[in-house]
């Protein structure tokens, strides 16, 4: 892409240059992509080449904490993790869930994920959950919990599918840290406390 801006700064036949910076978000993330472009008058300056350079792939935009499917070996078994994942708990609490069912994302490890969880996908989120074959093969329902801010980022933990809700609400509201969650597992799995 080429850029030569110029505007009409006053009544005369005379150019003057302007300069513009433009700022891109959701650029890669699947979601619909925003441009902010700012322009302001500027003295005289060479001609400049802008090129479109490839952006980092990131996971896609969801609202909320990301759950992703990684096994897609049973589909039934996904629909119902993902529906008891989804309900209301005991305590008429649900998690705020983005659901992240794409193929490409099958068999996806922590370290590939956390690679595409980039720093602007992951602002404002503490973790984000995994449905891997472990979850899928127990009746607990044990999500992977991989952490994403600061010392966080990169340890992982199961949680029960019954504690999800708690846990994405208390870390959402950061009424509680990613490892205070983490310090409560029982053979790497939180139950609760």
């Amino acid at each position: 892409m080429e850029a030569r801006l110029t505007s009409r700064a006053n009544r005369t036949n005379r150019s003057t240059p302007v300069r513009a910076r433009v700022h891109a978000a959701g650029r890669g993330s699947g979601g619909p992509e925003r441009y902010l472009i700012r322009l302001w008058e500027a003295g005289p300056a060479d001609d400049v080449v802008l090129r479109d350079r490839p952006t980092r792939p990131s996971l896609p935009a969801v609202g909320g904490t990301a759950l992703i499917r990684t096994d897609f070996s049973d589909d039934d078994a996904w629909e119902a993790a993902r529906t008891r994942l989804t309900v209301p708990d005991v305590s008429g609490f649900s998690a705020d869930l983005g659901v992240i069912d794409e193929l490409r994302f099958a068999e996806a490890t922590a370290t590939a994920l956390l690679e595409l969880a980039t720093p602007a996908w992951a602002r404002g989120r503490s973790c984000l959950f995994v449905v891997d074959a472990v979850t899928l093969s127990s009746s607990e329902l044990p999500v992977l919990v991989l952490g994403l801010r600061d010392d966080d980022r990169g340890r992982t933990f199961r949680a029960a599918g019954d504690q999800v809700a708690q846990l994405e609400i208390n870390l959402a509201l950061s009424n509680m840290d990613f490892s205070e969650f983490a310090r409560a597992t029982e053979d790497g799995v939180h139950r609760g406390f």
